[in-house]
């Protein structure tokens, strides 16, 4: 659960949001995303859009050290950094 200090995201933001947490999810491939609901993008501002980047941003930081693996892809043991 991620909140907003003074609530300011309504139904649009939300499924903004929804919409980029689950296409970041399935991208990454750590885990089997399964999404009955299709998210709407809406349509925001590119100020907003902003705003998110940041916010999606800080929830993968305050994720990560919660122990949520989310977003962190998997590394393949097998592949060589050379």
């Amino acid at each position: 659960m991620l909140t907003t200090q003074n609530n300011s995201f309504g139904q649009t933001e939300i499924s903004h949001l929804e919409n980029n947490f689950t296409n970041m999810a399935m991208e990454i491939d750590r885990y089997k995303v399964i999404n009955v609901n299709d998210s709407n993008p809406g349509n925001v501002t590119e100020e907003k859009e902003s705003e998110f980047f940041d916010f999606l941003e800080y929830s993968k930081i305050v994720l990560g050290v919660l122990g949520y693996k989310l977003f962190v892809p998997i590394l393949d043991k097998r592949i060589s950094l050379v």
